[in-house]
C-alpha cells in the first residue's frame, strides 16, 4: 500500500516542479520579448528622430 502512494507522491511532485520551472520560463521569456520589443521601438523611434 504504501510503495504506490509513494510513487505517486513522487511524480505528483515532479509534475509540480515541470509546471513551476515551465511557468518561470514562461515569464522570463516573455519579460525577454517585452524588453526586446521596447529596445526595437526605442531604436525605431531614434532613428525617425534623428
Amino acid at each position: 500500500m504504501s510503495l504506490p502512494t509513494a510513487k505517486q507522491n513522487t511524480r505528483q511532485v515532479h509534475f509540480k516542479n515541470n509546471l513551476s520551472r515551465r511557468a518561470v520560463a514562461l515569464s522570463i521569456s516573455t519579460e525577454l520579448l517585452v524588453l526586446l520589443d521596447q529596445k526595437i521601438t526605442v531604436t525605431s523611434f531614434y532613428q525617425d528622430k534623428y
